[in-house]
């Protein structure tokens, strides 16, 4: 079961003061969480490889799936979104069987092609 606010809060504080290691890291898997709020967790399999998706998960003890809508409010940004959409095969595209894996996103304010 997902946690609260409160105790998500509390985990964070758990994870940060826990870590050991690389904290460029830590601090790109607690940006990862954050914008996957916003983005939702396919854009992230599309902008992350596998290996690093998982390996944020396991760096902040979370299943981010649970956390984060499979498509959050800016979504639309992604243009490796926008391809899997076009090629109708998600999953291709996230696995790097198809091209079209790509960090870019446009502004909110441009029109959308």
């Amino acid at each position: 079961m997902p946690l609260t606010k409160k105790q998500l809060d509390e985990h964070f504080d758990k994870v940060v003061k826990e870590f050991a290691g690389d904290m460029t890291v830590l601090e790109s898997a607690l940006g990862a969480f954050a914008v996957g709020q916003l983005v939702g967790w396919r854009v992230l399999l599309l902008v992350h490889s596998r290996a690093t998706f998982n390996r944020y998960q396991k760096i902040l003890e979370l299943n981010f799936r649970d956390y984060m809508p499979e498509r959050g409010k800016y979504a639309h940004k992604s243009h490796a979104l926008m391809i899997a959409d076009k090629v109708g095969d998600f999953w291709k595209v996230a696995t790097g069987a198809l091209p079209g894996r790509t960090s870019k996103v446009e502004s909110v304010d441009s029109p959308s092609t």
